[in-house]
């Protein structure tokens, strides 16, 4: 129903389905989520999303920076970089998404299960998909050196590589055994044993914070270390939803979607962002017939807040304060006060912030930005 644009029948069926089965708790939750429609088109207004002029009728997803160009996964004829096909074309024949380094020397992408000359087929007779490495050539100008990563089996599925920036940490998707629903998200180490010996350690689950009793897949890693990715199972506006998890201590925050024009009823996945934050990539079958994924350029500016400590008495500005702006997954930045102008704070709609202020005969503070909606700080004078 959420697929066919009919929300309100939706909320109906998920409330019918909760009272069938309680212990899932999709149900209620999606039933809430579509009661609340006004939430997913609240941050729309200032996102700018278009059709890349690179995407053509082939099926195009699933973009990845690489330089200053962009590496997609296409199943049009003359492109050959990552492959020729994704899975849903039901194609036994598969390459793409990838991912790269921070020098870009290095890839990891995903192909069908295809080593020591042959593909390789689970119990089942399926062949499943894996991960494999390549290295870049600077002499020869070609990568080289295919591997296949220890974390591949056949009897399932390990795909969709994310390298955290720092390049320590790959996430992926994978239906093995002992997940959370179809396919969830895992995370593996760059490790070195006691033997002096370095891989990737086995895969670890984030848990059922990050994953959902349905699909979840494509992630992304953006320059902060928050995380990207798509879901069917957290409620969304239909179909696959991308959502944005932020970086925190123990891992990352529980999910948030960022609602329109970033997600639609269609399958919306795949996607990317810059350095900043602020400019991207996604691919969606919006418009499209159910499959035919496009990739779309997307801009999502950040909120620009004005910072000034006033007195709380005189309501005069004051200088010389002491401000640490904390942002949810990102480290502390001290700002000092001014009297005259006010400091412009770029804030991310999709993140909390914390204001901590200090200033010589006046009580410390604290004020609290809930996802980009409060902006006013007024420090307290000691007595």
């Amino acid at each position: 129903m959420a697929k066919n644009g009919k929300y309100d029948q939706a909320v109906n069926w998920y409330q019918k389905y909760s009272k069938v089965q309680p212990s899932d708790t999709r149900g209620s939750a999606f039933a809430e989520a579509y009661m609340n429609m006004a939430d997913f088109y609240k941050d729309s207004s200032g996102v700018r999303l278009k059709k890349s002029p690179f995407s053509t009728e082939a099926d195009d997803f699933s973009p990845a920076y690489y330089g200053g160009s962009i590496v997609f996964s296409s199943d049009r004829q003359r492109l050959s970089f990552v492959g020729s096909t994704y899975k849903w074309t039901q194609s036994p024949y598969h390459e793409g998404p990838v991912s790269f380094n921070k020098t870009q020397d290095t890839i990891i992408f995903t192909r069908s299960i295809y080593c020591d000359s042959r593909l390789h087929k689970s119990s089942e007779g399926i062949i499943r998909l894996g991960l494999f490495q390549a290295s870049w050539d600077a002499k020869q100008k070609k990568w080289i050196d295919v591997k296949p990563l220890s974390l591949n089996n056949v009897q399932y599925s390990v795909e969709h590589p994310a390298l955290s920036p720092d390049g320590k940490k790959l996430y992926f998707a994978s239906d093995m055994f002992g997940g959370h629903g179809e396919m969830d998200l895992y995370a593996s180490r760059w490790i070195t044993d006691g033997n002096g010996m370095q891989g990737w350690s086995a895969a670890e689950n984030p848990g059922p914070g990050i994953n959902s009793s349905g699909n979840d897949l494509f992630p992304f890693v953006d320059g902060q270390g928050n995380l990207w990715y798509a879901s069917e199972g957290i409620p969304g506006l239909g179909g696959l939803d991308i959502l944005f998890a932020p970086k925190s201590i123990d891992g990352f925050s529980l999910p948030i979607n960022p609602g329109y024009p970033v997600n639609t009823r269609f399958d919306d996945f795949g996607y990317i962002t810059d350095s900043n934050g602020e400019n991207g990539y996604l691919s969606s079958d919006r418009n499209n017939a159910p499959g035919n994924d496009d990739i779309y350029s997307i801009h999502r500016p950040f909120r620009k807040h004005l910072i000034q400590a006033v007195d709380a008495q005189t309501r005069q500005p004051l200088s010389a304060v002491k401000i640490n702006v904390m942002e949810e997954g990102a480290e502390p930045v001290m700002m000092e006060s001014n009297a005259a102008t006010p400091t412009i704070l770029p804030v991310n709609p999709l993140k909390n912030y914390q204001f901590a202020s200090t200033k010589e005969k006046y009580k410390a503070g604290r004020l609290e930005l809930t996802r980009g909606r409060c902006a006013v700080w007024i420090p307290s004078r000691s007595s």
